[in-house]
Formats: C-alpha cells, structure tokens, sequence
C-alpha cells in the first residue's frame, strides 16, 4: 500500500513524551487526599488529553495528501463514537455514583492515550 502524502520523514515522538505524561498525571490520581482532589487530577489529565490528541490528530493530517487526510478524518470519526460509547458504559456503571464523572474522565483519559500510541505506531514507523 503506497501512501501518497509529502514522502518526508516525520519525527512524531515528542507526542510520546507528552503521553508519558499524562500517564504520570493519572498515577497521581492515587496519591489524591480526597475524592474532590482526584477529581480535579482526573479531569486535568482529560484535558491534556484531549489536547494531546488534537495536536497529534492535527500533525498527522498536515503531512497527508487531501484523499488521506480524508481517509484519516472519516476513520477519526468513527473512533471518537467507539470513545464515546465507552465513556456512556462507563456513565452506565456510576449512574449516580459520586465517583461517576471521575470515572469518565478516567476512561477519556485512557482510550484517548491508547489510541495516541496506535496512531504512532502506525504514522511513526513509515514515511508519509
């Protein structure tokens, strides 16, 4: 499969720094004194998060021809629905649970990084 995009070589891997991080903001988390405190770290990390994953998404595209970065758009999409439907589970879970938006944010959190390392798996290893 030939990939059309610019041909460069693009050095993703302070994106796994910034991941890194966040992991290291969600271990925190445990360290919290209360429930309000792990809130606040939980939803901090959930923002840089998000964040992460819209300047990674928004590099990935800058480097792809129109027809990939299309491609790529569509394939987001349908990403952030399965997010989303695991973010709804995890509401379904906490339904009225004190603990409810922490866990949202937990699981944000989580499937967002883990598809960060996939896109860099994917994106980092090939030139495009």
């Amino acid at each position: 499969y030939e990939q059309e995009g610019d041909g460069g070589v693009h050095d993703l891997s302070e994106w796994q720094a910034e991941l890194d991080a966040i992991n290291a903001e969600m271990d925190n988390a445990q360290y919290a004194m209360s429930q309000v405190e792990m809130n606040e770290i939980l939803g901090q990390a959930a923002e840089h998060a998000g964040s992460v994953y819209d300047g990674l998404t928004a590099e990935i595209r800058s480097f792809l021809s129109p027809d990939e970065a299309n491609g790529f758009d569509a394939d987001e999409a349908a990403w952030q629905q399965v997010r989303q439907n695991a973010m709804d589970n995890t509401a379904q879970e906490y339904y009225g649970g004190s603990a409810m938006g922490m866990a949202i944010d937990e699981t944000f959190t989580r499937e967002t990084i883990s598809h960060c390392q996939e896109l860099l798996f994917i994106y980092g290893n090939a030139g495009f």
